[in-house]
């Protein structure tokens, strides 16, 4: 053999045992995970199968279910123990690794001191004592999310969230305050949506995440109060996400940062007049206010947004007209108006929103004869003017390329008079 193909093979030998070698993860952590799981007992009624019935030394804890490695490294970066429902208390002589959990901790199981029973047809699994995490210094990601998990925390003097953390969620945990929050000081993405949280967020909060936090879901709680101090205000300027529908939030909408771009504040019980100011929002992607009692008229201003997709008002009590001046190259794909008291006649500006594809203006009170010149919307596929007061004959054009998309059109509830003409019908490909 010469001394090339030598080099060759060596080169291949190497290769082998370094890649063997790096998917190998530390003992240490296989011990860990192995004495972590010996903390708990699995509930046989609630799971089948254990995700960790597979964790044993005799194999390598990269191949263990819900478990991934680094692929370099050979470290645990990332622990998926959804649905494993375990029950019993965790030791609290047990420690596990910083380099264990340093990117992310995946954990929508349970962890209860309490037996598990079924209650309303939710599998349930008792208590999950988050101060567990409280020493994962480096953890980065946690969902404990959909799991009918109650959250607590044995030692609430002292507990607390890893600073580290930048992803929290933890949907339908029955969380009721946020003071085990104070030391997540680096939280981009905040998900405690279908909780219990009441009144006012306090106003520690702000401050702390003041640069950090770019998305915060809270909606479906029982909150009545957004703001900070005596200002009715969220001044976060990196945060690009609210979502707060579903609570009890009262009068008029908080003071927003320039950097909101999706903002849903549907069922509420918000009652004044929408401010002038939601129009700065020059970013805003998404405007959802449906189902309050705002009063007063549609801000014009809000037609000049550019980057506006979606405009969602229904079942308010809002008041005048609709805007009238959506500019060309406008974003709106979905304008939603239903249910309110709407007066006079559809603006023509809207024929210049081509990527518009839900119109519903119905149950107002607009006058006005059919709309054929929307028509000409190639993305258009619902149409929604019923109860109003549109008058006089519905007429079509013989250009064929009218409603391309539409799929849905209602003009139930009207005043319309005359045949509808059957060359209508058949412009409605789409329906087909």
């Amino acid at each position: 053999m010469g001394y090339g193909q030598l080099s060759v093979v060596l080169l291949v030998i190497f290769l082998f045992e370094f890649a063997l070698s790096s998917s190998l993860c530390p003992k240490d952590q296989s011990i860990s995970l192995v004495k972590f799981n010996e903390t708990f007992t699995i509930d046989t009624f609630a799971s089948l199968k254990s995700k960790t019935s597979s964790w044993n030394m005799s194999r390598d804890c990269c191949l263990w279910d819900g478990v991934k490695c680094d692929e370099m490294t050979g470290h645990v970066i990332e622990l998926d123990l959804n649905n494993c429902c375990f029950a019993g208390k965790v030791d609290s002589n047990i420690t596990v690794s910083n380099s264990l959990v340093s990117k992310s901790l995946i954990f929508p199981g349970t962890i209860s001191p309490i037996i598990t029973s079924r209650q309303e047809g939710l599998l349930r699994c008792g208590n999950a004592d988050v101060s567990l995490f409280s020493n994962l210094k480096n953890l980065r990601n946690l969902d404990l999310s959909y799991n009918g998990t109650s959250l607590s925390s044995e030692n609430k003097v002292n507990f607390t969230l890893p600073e580290s953390l930048w992803n929290l969620a933890l949907v339908a945990c029955e969380v009721k305050e946020l003071e085990f929050l104070r030391s997540a000081k680096q939280l981009f993405d905040l998900n405690l949506s279908n909780n219990k949280i009441q009144g006012r967020i306090p106003d520690w909060v702000w401050p702390i995440w003041m640069f950090s936090l770019n998305r915060l879901n809270l909606s479906h709680n029982m909150l009545t109060n957004m703001g900070s101090g005596n200002m009715d205000s969220i001044p976060s300027p990196s945060l690009y996400l609210i979502d707060l529908q579903s609570n009890f939030l009262q009068g008029s909408l908080p003071i927003l940062p320039n950097s909101t771009q999706y903002l849903f504040l549907s069922n509420n019980d918000l009652s004044e007049e929408i401010p002038s100011y939601v129009c700065n929002l020059d970013s805003l992607r998404v405007l959802d206010l449906a189902k309050n009692n705002l009063i007063g008229e549609i801000p014009q201003c809000l037609a000049n947004i550019s980057t506006l997709e979606v405009l969602d008002m229904h079942q308010n009590n809002l008041s005048g007209t609709i805007p009238k001046t959506f500019t060309i190259g406008n974003s709106l794909r979905s304008l939603n108006l239903h249910d309110n008291k709407l007066q006079g006649k559809l603006p023509r500006s809207l024929a210049n929103c081509k990527e518009l594809q839900v119109l519903d203006l119905g149950n107002n009170h607009l006058g006005d004869t059919f709309p054929m010149w929307l028509a000409t919307l190639p993305k258009l596929q619902v149409l929604s003017l019923r109860s109003n007061k549109l008058y006089g004959s519905i007429r079509t054009s013989r250009d064929e390329n009218m409603f391309l998309e539409l799929r849905i059109l209602d003009v139930s509830y009207n005043a319309f008079t005359g045949n509808v003409p059957t060359s209508l019908f058949q412009q409605l490909k789409a329906m087909r």
